[in-house]
C-alpha cells in the first residue's frame, strides 16, 4: 500500500487543532441553516421565502470572503496568530512558578504592538530557572545566525526525527517561530535572585502595507 505523504503543514499540532475547530463551527453553522429552513418551511410553505433566507445567510460570507485573503496578508495576521499560540504555549508549559503571598503562581506579560509602519511586535515573558535562561539564550543565538534555508532544513529535520540537530536550535516551536517571523528573535532577561530570572521574547513582523 502506497505511504501518503501528507503536506508538512499537517504535522503542525496547532494547525490541525484549528482545522478540526473549523471544522466543527462549520458542521455547527450547516444545522443551524437546516434548522432555519426548516422552522421557516413549517411556518411558511414558501420555496421563494427560503431561497431568499438562504441567500442571506451567504451573502455576508461571500463579500467578505473576497477581501479577507488580502487584509489577512497584508498585516500577516496568520503569522501573528501562530506566532502568538507558540508564545503562549510556551508559556503554559514552561513558566516558573513562583510564591509571592504565600500561594505559588507563573506570572507572564503578553503584548502584540505595532512598531512603526514596517513592523509589528509580538513580545512575552515568564520566570524561568537559571538553567533554562541559560538553554534559552543559546538556542536564540542559534538559531539567529542560521539563514533562512538553513532554519527551513532544520525545522524539516526536527520535525521528522523528533530531535535536535547538531547545528543547535530549540524545540520545534522556537523553530518555527523563527522560520515564520523571518526575523532575528530578540530576547533580554532580568536578573531576580540566585535562581530565578525574568526572560522576554521579542518577534517581529513585517507588515506589508
Amino acid at each position: 500500500m502506497k505511504k501518503i505523504n501528507l503536506p508538512e503543514i499537517f504535522h503542525n499540532k496547532n494547525f490541525c487543532l484549528l482545522l478540526f475547530s473549523q471544522l466543527c463551527s462549520n458542521v455547527a453553522a450547516a444545522i443551524i441553516l437546516f434548522s432555519i429552513i426548516n422552522i421557516v418551511f413549517l411556518e411558511v410553505g414558501s420555496s421563494s421565502v427560503i431561497a431568499l433566507i438562504t441567500i442571506l445567510y451567504y451573502l455576508p460570507g461571500t463579500f467578505l470572503g473576497i477581501l479577507a485573503g488580502t487584509i489577512v496578508d497584508k498585516v500577516n495576521k496568520r503569522k501573528v496568530f501562530f506566532i502568538s499560540i507558540e508564545l503562549l504555549q510556551n508559556i503554559y508549559h514552561h513558566a516558573q512558578k513562583i510564591d509571592f503571598d504565600g500561594d505559588k503562581k507563573s506570572y507572564f506579560h503578553f503584548v502584540i504592538n505595532k512598531v512603526n509602519d514596517k513592523y509589528y511586535k509580538i513580545s512575552a515573558g515568564n520566570f524561568v530557572n537559571r538553567h533554562k535562561c541559560n538553554t534559552l539564550i543559546s538556542r536564540i543565538e542559534q538559531l539567529n545566525i542560521l539563514s533562512e534555508i538553513e532554519v527551513k532544513q532544520l525545522y524539516k529535520s526536527v520535525l521528522n526525527n523528533n530531535e535536535f540537530s547538531e547545528k543547535g536550535g530549540g524545540g520545534l516551536g522556537m523553530i518555527d517561530i523563527k522560520r515564520k517571523s523571518e526575523e532575528n528573535i530578540e530576547y533580554n532577561h532580568i536578573f531576580f535572585d540566585d535562581n530565578l530570572y525574568f526572560f522576554n521574547f521579542s518577534v517581529f513582523l513585517e507588515n506589508k502595507n
